[in-house]
């Protein structure tokens, strides 16, 4: 058959409606937008509320991370029966945004009774309690979009949802930082109060947005090399493990697991070495807020402008190709962190940094929605992954706070902490490696199929930088032929 028949037969056979894919992929982008408020308060002021305001031990605080990474693990391989058992993935993705909204509101109660003994044991279990529903969303939501969102566009869509994602957490970022600073701790509870009914007011737009998204009709299962590309042999988790040098999901698993192994050895202790004094072997940013926060989100910026070209990179050259040359740069940005202790240096690596990332969570994005038709069976895929993933997170996270105490560990240009980060770079090599051999390269290929443009035209304001695409994929296409 031709190409024009191939394209006639798969528009035939989708039962897809082109008004449920614009309406679909609209909403998602406005989720996006909306929910970067609800991050903004979780990843930045939930510490605080416990050590600072309600004067939780650090034993607690670490529980907050290891609980559900460790839930995930566990609950990975019991995600299709979980979602089935609340309804679908859809209604899996909505109940756990309901539960969500309900543990920031719940925080109130232990803020306004902080000197009550039980404030803490709740705050922390409410806190926990997010993050475990979390864990099975994740996956629901996955398997949900995957097929909502069009195959050729999954690359461009992803970069464009990840660029109003973090431009949104980063205007709330501010603005959350303003409102501690007009209403601080140290004056009463009402900074965070306000924050948290933020934070649940986000989360309770985001849930409207994905009650406003439909649920596609199951994908017909094509015959062909192409169909089968990410099928993978039964035998349950074990069996996805045994198998994972085979199939496509299973590499780049194996990839981005080890990646991470190496990435969490120092990741978590980035922040604790800028904040550290000099004389104690770190960048002394405790008294300089702004350059500290610069610091931070340096990266964050230079991803928002990476998104768009990373998802055309992907779109034109297959996500696992694009992961293949995102794994190389990111074993390469502790090599500033080692070297130099100049902030100019730094800042420049952080570019660098965010360019790497942006490249991974467009290629990342595509690889699970796209990990096969089947919804119950890509939920179940993503579980999987899931669970291979955290374990290696897990692992690396304690070897790197095992090293970070060790009074042992060696001083390299007059910090401990530059010896973390070259451990952590040389712990990366070995996904290095596997990407090489396991992932493929990027491809010369036609610069456009058939069928993008109209299908572009469904995601609004859907601009690209083709200029910039055009000209990284040239770079690599050169690098490959060398």
């Amino acid at each position: 058959m031709n190409p024009d028949g191939k394209i006639a037969v798969l528009r035939a056979v989708d039962r897809r409606p082109p008004r449920m894919i614009r309406d679909g992929l609209r909403f998602c982008g406005l989720e996006a937008l909306v929910v970067g408020g609800m991050f903004a308060v979780t990843e930045a002021w939930l510490v605080p509320l416990l050590q600072t305001w309600l004067g939780a031990a650090a034993a607690v605080i670490g529980l907050l991370t290891v609980i559900p990474q460790l839930a995930g693990i566990g609950l990975g391989p019991w995600s299709k029966g979980i979602i089935a058992l609340c309804g679908g993935n859809r209604l899996t993705a909505i109940i756990a945004a309901i539960v969500q909204v309900g543990c920031l509101v719940g925080l109130s109660v232990p803020l306004h009774a902080h000197a009550q003994p039980w404030a803490v044991p709740l705050a922390a279990t409410l806190i926990i309690l997010f993050g475990l529903v979390g864990v099975i969303a994740a996956p629901a939501w996955i398997a949900w979009m995957g097929g909502l969102i069009p195959r050729p566009l999954m690359g461009r869509f992803t970069g464009l949802r990840n660029r109003l994602f973090h431009s949104s957490r980063l205007a709330c970022a501010a603005a959350f930082a303003g409102i501690i600073y007009l209403l601080p701790l140290k004056d009463g509870p009402w900074g965070l109060q306000l924050l948290l009914l933020l934070a649940a007011a986000s989360r309770m737009t985001s849930l409207v947005m994905l009650c406003r998204q439909p649920e596609p009709p199951e994908r017909p299962f094509l015959r062909g090399a192409i169909s089968q590309q990410h099928v993978i042999e039964a035998g349950g988790l074990r069996g996805f493990i045994c198998n994972m040098p085979r199939s496509l999901l299973g590499r780049w698993t194996l990839v981005w697991g080890l990646l991470h192994l190496g990435v969490m050895i120092a990741g978590p202790f980035f922040a604790s070495y800028m904040l550290t004094p000099l004389v104690g072997g770190g960048l002394g940013l405790g008294d300089h807020p702004f350059l500290f926060t610069a610091l931070i989100y340096i990266s964050t910026v230079s991803r928002l402008i990476t998104y768009p070209a990373a998802g055309k990179l992907v779109d034109l050259h297959g996500p696992a190709a694009v992961l293949r040359v995102a794994v190389v740069l990111i074993t390469l940005i502790p090599i500033g962190w080692v070297m130099s202790s100049s902030l100019w240096v730094l800042m420049c690596f952080e570019v660098l940094s965010g360019i790497a990332w942006g490249l991974a969570e467009s290629a990342v994005g595509p690889l699970l929605f796209s990990c096969d038709r089947d919804p119950q069976r890509r939920a179940q895929l993503v579980g999987w992954h899931q669970s291979v993933v955290l374990t290696f997170i897990v692992v690396g996270s304690g070897i790197g706070t095992l090293l970070v105490s060790a009074p042992w560990l060696p001083v390299i240009t007059g910090s401990s902490f530059h010896t973390l980060f070259l451990m952590s770079m040389v712990m990366r090599i070995p996904a290095v490696i596997l990407a090489l051999r396991l992932l493929p390269r990027l491809k010369d290929l036609p610069h456009d199929h058939e069928g993008h443009g109209q299908l572009w035209r469904l995601i609004p304001g859907a601009g690209v930088t083709l200029t910039v695409s055009r000209g990284l994929g040239g770079v690599f296409r050169r690098t490959e032929g060398e």
